[in-house]
């Protein structure tokens, strides 16, 4: 997915990139749509935390295992 992006300026009055969603965001495997939000999250700030970036890093393993277990439970019914 491509991430629409726009400078805007922070509370600090600091230049930084803002970015938005493009409307094909459902069509997206749900690992990349989870990227995508933090993303989103974490470009208009300075500082990310580690616990944020553990959170992001446990969303997306969740998402990658629970699609391939779906994709398996999918393929083992259509083998019946």
């Amino acid at each position: 997915m491509r991430l629409k992006t726009k400078r805007a300026r922070d509370p600090d009055g600091r230049e930084t990139l803002v970015s938005t969603a493009c409307p094909l965001d459902e069509l997206q495997p749900r690992p990349l749509r989870v990227i995508d939000e933090a993303l989103r999250r974490f470009v208009p700030r300075r500082l990310v935390s580690s616990s944020e970036v553990v959170d992001l890093l446990l969303d997306v393993r969740s998402a990658v295992v629970f699609d391939s277990a779906l994709t398996a439970l999918i393929g083992d019914l259509q083998k019946r």
